[in-house]
């Protein structure tokens, strides 16, 4: 079942800034050579395809939808596009794969459990 839009609301929702006490612990953790999970960069991965959930003019949607997704133990990221009448958007991938089958079957696994409709893309 696809979620509603209140649903999208919710998810896309930009959550509170972390409490003292969560910044601290991070900050302990990247100064024991770690980094927590939220804090490593997103960076689009090697490989010829990749998943694309979604493209948001709201770069904070973007980033939400990434996050969830990460929280989740997808790799996803964000990156820029322009399209043809110059519209800047923001659009959230998943990972990138060799194969075009091992991208359709992460494709099929996220719109079971998100109820979103991705689609494999050529990644860059």
């Amino acid at each position: 079942a696809k979620p509603d839009t209140a649903e999208l609301q919710a998810m896309l929702s930009p959550k509170p800034a972390p409490r003292v006490r969560d910044i601290r612990k991070a900050r302990t953790a990247e100064t024991a050579g770690e980094r927590p999970a939220a804090a490593r960069p997103a960076t689009a991965p090697s490989g010829a395809f990749a998943v694309q959930l979604g493209s948001f003019q709201k770069a904070e949607n973007a980033e939400a939808l990434s996050g969830k997704l990460a929280a989740k133990g997808f790799r996803a990221y964000t990156m820029d596009w322009t399209d043809a009448a110059q519209t800047q958007w923001k659009v959230v991938r998943v990972g990138a794969y060799d194969s075009r089958d091992d991208a359709a079957r992460v494709a099929g696994e996220l719109k079971a459990s998100f109820g979103l409709s991705p689609m494999v893309v050529n990644a860059r």
